[in-house]
């Protein structure tokens, strides 16, 4: 069975161009969604470790928090943090200027509090025991003006606009082309859309077009569309493409007169005997392999060669994944005995 299909697409790509809003839409979006052009708040960080024992005590916990309070109390004073860091340890965190989303979870509403350069934190109690933050450097908030976004601003409009666009379409796409099942001019005509026309394909073979689709294929070949001679349902080629398809001309499957086919035939005859003939010979060669054979000598003899893989494993792709299968399907070699097996 072969068919070719009609169908109209619908894409949000397409939809773009339907969207050109004046620098006046544009600085009223930019307005409603200030946050998203504002640089937020990051922090460059650095923290000391008072860290606990395994299942700490509360005496365990007050003990660290002592700590934590000198270490304060210290800094506060003046005191080098480089060396008090080299008394207990140095907190894990990420270099450079970091957003609070980048902070460690546990840290995050420490670092919050922490509003200029060498501001200290309170003790924080984390699941390896007490920390104590400094902000090397903290980065104010900052908003980017219009006209430095203007570009990222109008791409934020348009896809927003057209992604709202495309769902509404969607639903009329599917209310028009179940409304009238037998034809997609309807829809194509009311949403500006086109009627477009597929090649001929097989179920069980990809074609160049939206037939490369398997949900495609399988729509085509079902009763609705195929016998029934419907439209389909909205078929989602992918997040930003969606489809309808109906039947326009359908071959049936027919058998070909073997003057037809008659080289094809030899062919995969030809094929069969020679992976049949392959096989005997593989068998007969690991027969004398499993004889005792000089492995060795038999292979140079038909001028073949070992390939030597080393140790890999079960899922490797130094080889055909036929031959891993195998490898690993073979029993395990006793001491000095070697194992074969044919694929």
């Amino acid at each position: 069975d072969q068919v070719n299909l009609e169908y109209v697409e619908l894409s949000l790509k397409d939809l773009y161009a339907r969207f050109a809003p004046t620098d006046v839409t544009l600085k009223n979006f930019y307005n409603e969604n200030i946050n998203s052009y504002t640089q937020p708040t990051a922090w460059k960080l650095t923290g000391i470790l008072i860290s606990v024992p395994n299942n700490p005590s509360a005496a365990d916990w007050q003990s660290a928090l002592d700590k934590a309070n000198k270490v304060i109390e210290t800094l506060n004073k003046g005191g080098d943090f480089s060396a008090m860091a080299k008394q207990h340890a140095k907190v894990n965190i990420p270099d450079g200027m970091l957003v609070l989303n980048q902070v460690p979870a546990e840290l995050q509403k420490a670092a919050a509090g922490l509003t200029a350069s060498g501001q200290i934190s309170e003790p924080i109690k984390t699941a390896q025991g007490v920390v104590v933050l400094k902000a090397l450097e903290v980065r104010e908030p900052k908003i980017e003006s219009f006209d430095q976004v203007k570009d990222k601003v109008r791409e934020s409009y348009v896809r927003q606009h057209a992604e709202e666009k495309f769902a509404e379409m969607r639903d009329q796409l599917a209310d028009l082309t179940y409304a009238n099942p037998n034809t997609l001019q309807t829809a194509a005509t009311d949403m500006g859309l086109t009627v477009k026309t597929t090649e001929l394909f097989a179920k069980d073979k990809p074609g160049k077009d939206i037939s490369q689709y398997k949900k495609v294929r399988d729509a085509a070949f079902g009763n609705e569309v195929l016998n029934l001679q419907n439209n389909s349902d909205v078929i989602q080629i992918n997040p930003e493409t969606v489809v309808v398809v109906r039947v326009k001309s359908h071959l049936a499957s027919k058998l070909l007169p073997l003057k037809d086919v008659s080289g094809q035939i030899e062919e995969k005859l030809k094929s069969q005997e020679a992976d049949a003939r392959a096989d005997q010979f593989a068998q007969e060669l690991k027969s004398q392999l499993d004889k005792g054979g000089d492995a060795q000598k038999l292979v140079a003899d038909q001028k073949f060669s070992w390939v030597k893989l080393g140790y890999v494993g079960r899922y490797s792709t130094k080889a055909d994944s036929a031959v891993m299968d195998t490898a690993f399907r073979l029993a395990h070699p006793a001491d000095g005995k070697v194992v074969y097996g044919v694929t």
